[in-house]
């Protein structure tokens, strides 16, 4: 049931379906108007007077409103791969930005975190703060998976896999500069610190690995 509901609710196939079934009940139409001329004895100059001008009117009538909501339907199916096509274009364009602009976030602060680690062993911080990854790219993509993605399952999970580690170095990142922020006054500040940024590193260097990896699994 599930499957015949997906297929009805596919505009392009409920219309064919649609056009399938009037020409089945126009054809059964035809049939049983016909059946008169079977079963009668009447000459065959009478059987064509049967055949009224109505009957063919009617025959053309429904040939045209075949052959004119057949091309309806062809219609229908260009714009529907059209806009399709053009969706799933701009869906990975969305993507590839989002994951190119977190490659370069983790490369800064990647450096940023380094050169921390360096001053403060003589109790220096660098005041400039890393900066949040984005996390937009698997909202889109998820709602509008685009025929790239649905045909390289294996690819999907991969980013699903992406946004998981992204999300996650988020929170991390958003504890690490709450708290570095709030607790520069504490004891031991820089020993947090540097323990802050070793956790950090080793959770964006593999992410960094990953989409450098997925983008060339990614068309461009």
């Amino acid at each position: 049931m599930k499957t015949l509901s997906k297929i009805w609710n596919n505009p392009v196939c409920s219309r064919i379906i649609t056009a399938i079934i009037i020409a089945t009940f126009s054809i059964l139409f035809l049939v049983t108007a016909q059946i008169p001329l079977s079963k009668t004895n009447k000459s065959l100059k009478t059987q064509e007077k049967y055949m009224s001008k109505d009957i063919l009117a009617f025959i053309i009538g429904v040939g045209a409103t075949s052959i004119g909501f057949s091309f309806a339907v062809l219609w229908d199916v260009y714009k529907w791969k059209r806009d399709i096509g053009a969706r799933d274009v701009a869906v990975m364009s969305s993507l590839l930005d989002d994951l190119e602009s977190n490659f370069s976030i983790i490369a800064m602060n990647e450096s940023i975190l380094l050169a921390e680690q360096t001053i403060l062993k003589q109790n220096e911080t660098v005041v400039r703060p890393i900066q949040i990854l984005r996390e937009s790219f698997w909202d889109v993509t998820k709602l509008n998976i685009p025929k790239q993605l649905v045909e390289n399952p294996n690819v999907f999970k991969k980013l699903k896999n992406i946004f998981l580690y992204t999300s996650y170095a988020n929170e991390m990142i958003r504890s690490r500069e709450s708290w570095r922020i709030n607790s520069s006054a504490m004891s031991h500040f820089e020993i947090r610190l540097e323990i802050y940024n070793d956790e950090l590193l080793q959770t964006l260097v593999p992410l960094k690995e990953k989409i450098n990896e997925i983008k060339k699994c990614l068309p461009a």
